[in-house]
């Protein structure tokens, strides 16, 4: 946090959370909401990775009890933070910062990148080629 701050001096920090590992609906149970109720933010981020971060994000919305702005940034806390290096600009703008994420944390990442990706690719190639075939009479 003192990155933050020394970064961003005129910065209002209402508070900050690290909850111990858990799901997303035990990171979002009345617990929580009261304690970010009670700080009354104007916005919320959320640093908890995909999909965690964002099903927090869709039970506090759909709970009505926070009134906050609520913004999934995954890693991003952690590059303005400085406990993580940002990926060269040269790989980020060729598209493979991901490459360089991978090489960071592989126990963590790759799954993600690796398998869902590789995943993703064949489906997404498999519905082109049988959107290919189809033929359409008018």
């Amino acid at each position: 946090m003192s990155e933050l701050i020394k970064n961003h001096p005129n910065v209002n920090i209402a508070g900050f959370l690290c909850p111990p590992v858990g799901t997303a609906e035990e990171l979002s149970s009345e617990y929580y909401q009261k304690i970010i109720s009670d700080a009354k933010p104007d916005i919320v981020w959320v640093s908890l990775g995909f999909p965690k971060q964002e099903n927090v994000i869709k039970n506090f919305s759909s709970s009505k009890k926070i009134n906050s702005n609520l913004v999934g940034i995954g890693f991003a806390i952690e590059w303005v933070a400085g406990t993580k290096v940002k990926a060269p600009e040269i790989l980020a703008n060729m598209g493979l910062e991901w490459v360089f994420r991978l090489i960071q944390e592989p126990k963590r990442l790759y799954k993600r990148y690796l398998i869902d990706n590789s995943l993703f690719i064949i489906y997404f190639l498999k519905q082109v080629l049988q959107n290919d075939k189809k033929v359409t009479t008018e």
